[in-house]
Parts: structure tokens; C-alpha cells; sequence
């Protein structure tokens, strides 16, 4: 299914983890698009019709759309226009806010539809429902925006049970990478006094 997935040694742990957790929630996932509720889900839509990156979410066979109500709580309308703040950038398809000097929030469009994500302190975060997790869409920028918004802080309300989950395999699952600079970039660091590498 992931491209990353299939660069990942068979035998790594991270692999092991990400097709344990991706064959879990597809054995359920009739059963949860049964269940969920329709406060919060709207439809569960394969992850094959959203173009999401293979390295984000890379365990969630598909993702949620966010319903009318839950959009409506967040203070969306249909047909309104985006909220004050956000910049768009890379040609459209991704829009930024900067709610604060620690973190941004961010949509991008997937296909038809749009994520919900957020970095804080170098961190990236989507927006998901707790079972799986499966990351959260909307189908337009601005309703991507406006739940964005209302669950930065602290999902609330009507989202009070969504979630930020790391949107990085390695870090959702704990699993501590060494990625070693090259001897160039090393030495040229070496020669620039008070240089730092910067985390992100």
C-alpha cells in the first residue's frame, strides 16, 4: 500500500508496527463506519481517494470526514469565506496560520478533500478520531480551517473527543531514529562559529 512502507526493512520494528496497526483497523473499519458517530463522522473514505503523502498517517487505511455538525460547532459555514490569518503558499493547495511563536496550523489539499494539521515546537500533528487513529478531512479549505481553529488549543465541545496524533510513523509509535549528518555538512558546521542545526 506505502511506498515508505516497502523502503522500510522487512524485519524493522517501525514496518512490524505500521502493518499491525493498519490491518487492525481495516479488520474493524465496517464495523466503525456502522458505529461511529454522526456528531463527529460524516463518512470513512478510503485513503487511495484522498492522495495522502504515504508518510503521513501510514497506518490509517483511510481517513474521516468531518460532519456537518462538528463543522458547524467549529464555526463553519457553507460558502463562507476563509478566516483572517491564513497565508497560502506553494501555489495554493496549502494554506498556513501562525497562531502563536511556537506553532502554525496547516490545511492541504489531498485530492478532493483537505487535512487538519498543526506543528507545535517542530512537531507536526494531524487532527484524528480516536479509533486507529484516523486523520480527519474536510472537503473544502475553509471548513479545514475553521476546525483547525477550534480544536488548537484543545479539542472542545463537539470535538472534545478528537485528537492530535503525531503524523509521523516514527514518532506515533515511540520508535527513536538516528539519521547521522554527513562528514560535509559536519565539517562545514565545524568552521561557523555559533552555528546550531537547527531540529526542524
Amino acid at each position: 500500500m506505502s511506498s515508505l512502507i516497502s523502503k522500510i526493512a522487512a524485519n524493522d520494528p517501525l514496518n512490524e508496527k505500521v502493518t499491525e496497526r493498519r490491518e487492525a483497523i481495516s479488520r474493524d473499519l465496517k464495523a466503525f463506519q456502522r458505529d461511529a458517530s454522526p456528531f463527529l463522522v460524516e463518512e470513512v473514505i478510503a485513503r487511495r481517494r484522498t492522495w495522502l503523502p504515504d508518510d503521513l498517517a501510514p497506518w490509517a487505511p483511510g481517513v474521516v470526514l468531518a460532519s456537518d455538525y462538528l463543522l458547524r460547532a467549529s464555526n463553519y459555514r457553507q460558502g463562507a469565506r476563509r478566516p483572517r490569518g491564513w497565508l497560502s503558499r506553494c501555489k495554493g493547495g496549502v494554506f498556513l496560520k501562525f497562531p502563536d511563536d511556537r506553532s502554525h496550523l496547516r490545511v492541504r489539499q489531498c485530492g478532493q478533500f483537505w487535512t487538519v494539521e498543526r506543528t507545535v515546537n517542530c512537531v507536526g500533528e494531524m487532527l484524528a478520531y480516536p479509533y486507529g487513529p484516523l486523520p480527519i478531512f474536510t472537503r473544502t479549505y475553509q471548513a479545514a480551517m475553521r476546525l483547525a481553529e477550534y480544536c488548537h488549543r484543545r479539542p472542545r465541545g463537539t470535538g472534545s473527543s478528537l485528537r492530535w496524533v503525531f503524523e509521523d510513523a516514527d514518532k506515533f509509535f515511540g520508535i527513536v531514529r538516528s539519521y547521522p549528518l554527513s562528514p560535509l555538512i559536519l565539517a562545514h558546521i565545524a568552521t561557523v562559529p555559533g552555528t546550531k542545526v537547527s531540529a526542524c
